[in-house]
């Protein structure tokens, strides 16, 4: 990992810490590279919040949607720390191992293709077809969609701190092997 400026968070991330996480809890990563500009982590972690702890979207389908974004961006931290949570929530292992080396997961549950669907979609062509966006409205509602987007806006900023700090990709207490075995490790 590379160096981050502190060891400690001062007054104002403190008190951020404790609204959205509680009183000492210990931050994830994100946090703490958030942390070293509190005008943005004032911003940002609020998003963050409302995606972990009070997002509509069912829990393995949230925590899909970090694994989702995790391959897509190759955020190795990102995937190992929620991996089990989705697996625990209902997303089925041998699914997510085939979405870790860049093949089709095979969901068999409807909601959660559907949302893979929309997920790889707008990471890849970068738009929803109108068919797709009006299937993912009627399945998930308006404010369902934009939970989901939402979701993967501020999971895709998380990758990409973690990515550049290289949080998990030394040496370290952090590091674990490639999870994408068909791509190459930064």
């Amino acid at each position: 990992m590379r160096k981050l400026d502190v060891t400690e968070l001062d007054d104002r991330g403190s008190a951020l810490r404790d609204r959205i996480l509680g009183p000492g809890t210990v931050p994830p990563p994100p946090f703490w590279i958030w942390s070293q500009n509190m005008d943005c982590a004032e911003v940002v972690e609020p998003l963050g919040d409302y995606c972990r702890n009070r997002t509509h979207l069912p829990p393995g389908l949230w925590e899909l949607t970090v694994l989702v974004v995790a391959r897509h961006h190759r955020s190795p931290f990102a995937w190992y720390a929620h991996y089990e949570d989705a697996v625990a929530g209902g997303v089925p292992r041998e699914c997510l191992d085939r979405l870790a080396t860049g093949q089709d997961p095979a969901f068999t549950d409807p909601a959660v293709e559907l949302a893979h669907r929309v997920m790889t979609t707008l990471l890849v062509r970068h738009h929803l077809p109108e068919p797709l966006f009006a299937e993912a409205v009627s399945a998930f509602g308006q404010s369902g969609l934009i939970d989901l987007l939402g979701c993967m806006g501020s999971f895709s900023m998380s990758a990409w701190a973690l990515n550049a700090f290289r949080v998990g990709l030394d040496d370290g207490d952090d590091a674990r092997a490639w999870p994408f075995p068909d791509t190459e490790p930064f």
